[in-house]
């Protein structure tokens, strides 16, 4: 929690270090110095559009030449409203 992850670092095709940055909740700014979190396994899950944004901002899309590509979506309005009932 409070963290944006930066950069993963890979040794071959496999991520074994992120950087990750710690992020102040109340100014949503950068607050100090970015931390290295070593594990075996990094799951990317943020979500439909971050996720593949993430992963372009790594070493990947030489490595997974789809990526980025051959997305489609259904756009959807919201509408809100206030009913006195």
């Amino acid at each position: 929690a409070d963290l944006r992850a930066d950069t993963l670092e890979f040794s071959g095709n496999v991520a074994k270090t992120l950087w990750a940055t710690p992020i102040s909740r109340e100014r949503n700014r950068p607050l100090g110095q970015p931390i290295r979190i070593e594990a075996a396994t990094f799951v990317v899950a943020a979500g439909g559009f971050n996720t593949p944004a993430f992963m372009l901002r790594q070493s990947l899309p030489q490595k997974l030449p789809a990526l980025g590509k051959h997305f489609g979506m259904n756009p959807s309005a919201f509408s809100y409203g206030l009913y006195d009932e």
